[in-house]
């Protein structure tokens, strides 16, 4: 699909690290993550390896911003956070519950790949943080707030008291 996209005028390839946005798909990593934790279950961590997160609204603003500022040749760009982060910190962090993970750590690695310099001056230039908190920011955008609703929405309220 690459080759095709760069075989135009134009053509633009996006390649993303894990994308964080609002979906009922279990299987992207931070959904598997919540949902194995609240629900007790037993998941294996590849310690050290390393993940990078981003807001897919943060996708969508900059590719769009790409698409209409990069030159006439075809491009390939990565978007990406300025930093990963090894899988026990992105537990810790997407753990938004009072639950304990029950995790056993491998020692197996993989890391993301490189940033690119066009991506970085132009979030900067449009206000979008891709730096030291975008994880926590990313995470707590989608994930915290639902976890504070999900749990007044369990709460008594005044008039159920009555």
């Amino acid at each position: 699909m690459e080759s095709l996209a760069l075989s135009v005028p134009r053509g633009l390839v996006l390649r993303l690290p894990q994308a964080v946005g609002k979906t009922n798909n279990l299987h992207p990593l931070i959904n598997f993550l919540r949902n194995h934790i609240i629900s007790g279950k037993h998941f294996t961590v590849w310690a050290s390896t390393e993940r990078n997160l981003i807001d897919i609204d943060d996708v969508a603003r900059i590719g769009a911003k790409l698409a209409i500022e990069l030159p006439t040749e075809a491009t390939a760009v990565s978007i990406v956070a300025t930093r990963s982060q090894p899988m026990p910190g992105i537990i810790r962090v997407s753990n938004v519950t009072l639950a304990k993970p029950r995790i056993a750590h491998t020692s197996k690695r993989y890391a993301y790949g490189r940033r690119h310099l066009v991506v970085e001056i132009l979030s900067r230039r449009m206000g979008i943080d891709l730096g030291s908190n975008c994880i926590e920011r990313v995470i707590d955008k989608y994930y915290a707030i639902d976890q504070r609703r999900d749990v007044s929405e369990t709460l008594p309220t005044a008039a159920s008291n009555t």
